[in-house]
């Protein structure tokens, strides 16, 4: 019974590997979580996709030149 013990380490990590392997695999693990809340006073973000030809529609040269910057919260 001299090798028992690596022998029981080895099933262990055996197990630990086929567990983690059938975690990663599952079908909603692919799947991008939604976005987490910002914590007070942090900066969210969003990603949004828009069609390039869309935009560029959009932003004729008359809007580009009467844009406005967007309001920006000042530091403290």
């Amino acid at each position: 019974m001299k090798g028992s013990a690596p022998r029981k380490l080895l099933l262990l990590a055996g197990v630990a590997a086929a567990i983690a392997g059938a975690i990663a695999l599952r079908p909603d693990a692919a799947e991008t979580p939604g976005p987490s809340p910002a914590p007070d006073g942090g900066t969210s973000v969003s990603e949004v996709q828009e069609d390039p030809s869309a935009v560029q529609e959009y932003w004729t040269p008359e809007r580009m030149e009467n844009a406005e910057p967007a309001p920006m919260e000042e530091d403290d």
